[in-house]
């Protein structure tokens, strides 16, 4: 079996301005485990973190994240925060809950509902290439508890959680 191998390939006429290249590797994760939070300290979502070794200094990078989120109390909110080595991204700037994203469900605490969030980070790569750990975490705004992968009121109606990471070449 023959392999060609490159490392970019672009059109004769180039890309456009603001446009990046290829994919240069796909790192998943995916996760059945359930995760709750009571308080406004932001806690980790269990089996959402993706660590990636870039492969060029001039990488980009795909962030696609889909969960199932609920939480158990009419009056909170339920923030996410997409990470980078332990740094929050991608944050709103709100000065009371700065947060990638936002949830309220209003009076609707018994149910769940699908969470995507898509995000290009395009922090510079640094000379040493060193490995880049892509994570979610989440806190209430209130009362009550949120959860991943379950319902807010109770211990039925699971779901999944994936967080897939894409370097683009630059």
């Amino acid at each position: 079996m023959s392999q060609l191998k490159v490392n970019s390939i672009v059109p004769t006429g180039g890309l456009d301005t603001g446009a990046f290249g290829g994919i240069i590797q796909i790192v998943p994760a995916f996760t059945t485990s359930s995760t709750s939070v009571s308080s406004s300290t932001p806690v980790a979502i269990n089996g959402l973190s993706v660590t990636i070794k870039p492969s060029s200094t001039n990488s980009k990078f795909l962030i696609m994240a889909s969960m199932t989120v609920g939480h158990g109390n009419t009056e909170t909110a339920v923030l996410l925060d997409l990470m980078r080595n332990g740094t929050k991204i991608a944050q709103g700037t709100d000065s009371n809950y700065p947060c990638t994203s936002l949830l309220h469900f209003g009076a609707e605490v018994s149910g769940v509902f699908n969470y995507s969030y898509q995000h290009v980070d395009e922090t510079q790569v640094d000379s040493n290439l060193s490995d880049i750990t892509y994570s979610y975490q989440f806190a209430t705004s209130g009362q009550g508890t949120a959860k991943v992968n379950q319902r807010g009121n109770g211990t039925d109606l699971t779901s999944t959680a994936n967080l897939i990471v894409c370097e683009v070449s630059g």
